[in-house]
């Protein structure tokens, strides 16, 4: 990949950290390369990333945007 973000198998990557404000967020996730694939995503206020894959990932709600 382009941005060197590409793994080989299961990895967890920090693409950034923000800290943010009491209240509502929204949050945009869109692909720009080719055979980009996101798998799971990790929210928290911990500043380390996961060491293992965790329990399977569930969707906890409908997606709101389009997917091309």
């Amino acid at each position: 990949m382009a941005n060197n973000l590409g793994t080989s198998g299961w990895e967890w990557v920090r693409i950034t950290s923000y800290v943010l404000t009491a209240g509502e967020h929204t949050l945009t996730i869109a692909y720009r390369e080719n055979g980009a694939n996101l798998d799971k995503i990790c929210i928290s206020n911990y500043a380390y990333a996961p060491e293992e894959m965790g329990e399977d990932a569930e969707n906890t709600c409908d997606p709101k945007g389009v997917v091309n």
